[in-house]
């Protein structure tokens, strides 16, 4: 017959038959470029296509990528316009 564990049971464990499970590094993405932005918009979309994740988080996490790439894209027009400008950062 089993019985039910719960918090009010000790439970003694042989400490010889323990094992460690390694917690997984955290993923680390690269958001450089537009293109990697998109390819992570489009990994979180399938991921609540499929429901692995929560369309809360999902439109959050989508957010922030927007957010990302709107940064990505006026940093690289900033760059584009020093540029066109001959470098002096805007001062005559």
């Amino acid at each position: 017959m089993s019985t039910k564990r719960d918090a009010n049971h000790p439970v003694i464990v042989d400490g010889s038959t323990l094992r460690l499970i390694p917690t997984p590094k955290p993923r680390r993405i690269p958001l450089k470029t537009l293109a990697q932005v998109r390819n992570e918009m489009s990994r979180k979309y399938r991921q609540l296509d499929a429901g692995e994740v929560d369309s809360q988080d999902c439109s959050r996490a989508v957010y922030i990528l927007a957010q990302i790439g709107r940064i990505i894209e006026v940093a690289d027009l900033e760059e584009r316009i020093l540029q066109l400008e001959g470098g002096n950062n805007g001062i005559t």
